[in-house]
């Protein structure tokens, strides 16, 4: 019976002996993983802090970038700005430049185109009060100027109007002629400065 005793007792120890070194693995086993998850989370907790960190930097990068160019993309505006004003001013002033010209080219053409109108037109008054005149004449050195007058006279037609106005005044003064002189101071002695330039107008014509 005491041996029995003995032997239950010895056999409760081991039994109790075993018990505690098991929940003593147990407590070491949740203690490293306790300190296994803590050094995970603390891993964790520190790449966060990064990430935030960097996330930062870059945001403050693209801040600082956006307003740089900001600046220069001002800065150009206002260059460009000045730029195209200047040339805007420029193209004003040649404008106005270019439009005075062509006023004085206008009003110039315009005067020409008058005189021309007006010499054409005093020509033509000419021509016709030298036609006129020339009917008289007609007579003895024909329609156009291309007979010698009874047959005696020099052939009109082809002369210039230098040659006939000096003729018709040295008829009239006396100073020119020979065979005809007489006949010619009497056809001309009656016309004026003026009558005989526009005779000698019309004969040139001929």
């Amino acid at each position: 019976m005491k041996k029995i005793l003995i032997s239950s007792f010895i056999a409760i120890l081991l039994l109790s002996g075993c018990s505690e070194d098991k929940n003593k693995q147990k407590v070491d086993d949740s203690n490293v993983s306790k300190t296994n998850t803590s050094t995970e989370v603390k891993k964790d907790d520190e790449l966060v802090d990064k990430l935030s960190d960097s996330g930062e930097k870059i945001s403050n990068k693209v801040k600082e970038a956006s307003k740089q160019i900001g600046e220069i993309v001002s800065k150009t505006s206002d260059e460009v700005g000045k730029e195209a004003s200047k040339v805007v001013d420029d193209i004003s002033k040649k404008s106005s430049e270019i439009t005075e010209q062509v006023k004085e080219e206008v009003k110039s053409s315009s005067q020409k185109i008058q005189d021309s109108m007006n010499n054409i037109i005093s020509s033509s008054k000419s021509t016709q009060v030298g036609k006129q005149l020339f009917l008289k004449c007609s007579g003895c050195h024909g329609i156009n100027g291309e007979k010698e007058a009874l047959g005696k006279s020099h052939i009109i037609k082809g002369w210039d109007k230098e040659k006939v106005v000096e003729a018709l005044k040295g008829y009239k003064n006396g100073t020119y002629g020979s065979a005809m002189k007489g006949v010619m101071k009497s056809q001309v002695i009656s016309l004026s400065d003026e009558e005989i330039d526009q005779l000698g107008e019309y004969i040139s014509s001929l």
